[in-house]
């Protein structure tokens, strides 16, 4: 019984095929002919789209191509920029050591900072420049900005310095402002300002120069900036901190400044 339906149900199907194929077909066209033509229709509209795509993947492919041509062009123009830029902070940084150079009457020698020193980490440094260069302890190191450091230890070719926040730092500074004095030392993060009476006028923003006095620090370079001032209930001396103006590890050069009394040129 199920298999006379099956038969019944796909004879039926034909018979709908037929009768439609045959209304389309005119005084001309055979009924065969209607049938292939159909067939031959629907094979070329398949190959007809499947050919697009083919060609919008092709088209898509190209696309992502040129993309990534581009971004790879884009990163090598940044990475160009970045460069020009970097060699650019560091002419200028050369050019502000080269000025100092030439305006103190002291021996002086370009250094390289080669990079940090041991455990002490941030607060002391290696120079390539050593006692045979003529490098002695207690000599002074000055950045693009500012004193940076002084000369720690000594060896053959190479010498190691202790930047301006080591607590065995310490230098004579006068405020550019007020020219009140004091002496800054490090503490291992910032620079404190001892000896500033709590009548002298200091106040947060002023700048802070070397005085000269000892003989080792060039005259009116820079040290630090005053980041807190405030008094103390026991002791008679303001609490004065800094900021460091130039920092070691800012530079890829220094100068050690060379023996002798480090004062400015008389232009």
């Amino acid at each position: 019984m199920k298999k006379e339906t099956a038969t019944f149900i796909i004879l039926i199907i034909l018979s709908i095929a037929l009768i439609t194929a045959r209304i389309q077909v005119n005084t001309i066209s055979t009924l065969p002919e209607v049938i292939s033509t159909k067939i031959i229709y629907l094979f070329q509209n398949v190959k007809k789209e499947g050919g697009e795509t083919v060609r919008s993947i092709v088209e898509a492919s190209k696309i992502l191509e040129e993309n990534k041509k581009l971004l790879t062009e884009n990163m090598a123009l940044k990475q160009k920029i970045a460069l020009c830029n970097s060699l650019k902070a560091e002419n200028l940084k050369l050019q502000k050591l080269l000025g100092i150079k030439q305006h103190y009457n002291v021996k002086i020698l370009p250094a390289r900072v080669l990079g940090w020193s041991g455990d002490y980490w941030q607060l002391r440094f290696i120079l390539d420049k050593g006692a045979k260069d003529g490098v002695k302890k207690g000599m002074a190191v000055v950045g693009s900005n500012g004193i940076v450091g002084q000369i720690r230890e000594v060896f053959d070719s190479y010498s190691i310095a202790m930047s301006v926040i080591d607590p065995e730092f310490s230098a004579h500074v006068e405020d550019t402002r007020s020219k009140v004095r004091g002496v800054a030392r490090g503490n291992g993060r910032i620079i404190l300002v001892d000896y500033i009476p709590k009548n002298m006028d200091i106040r947060v923003g002023d700048l802070l120069v070397s005085t000269g006095i000892g003989g080792i620090f060039p005259t009116g370079l820079y040290l630090g900036r005053v980041s807190k001032v405030a008094k103390s209930l026991e002791e008679s001396f303001l609490i004065v901190e800094a900021v460091p103006t130039d920092r070691l590890e800012n530079n890829k050069f220094v100068l050690i400044m060379g023996e002798g009394i480090a004062t400015q040129k008389k232009d």
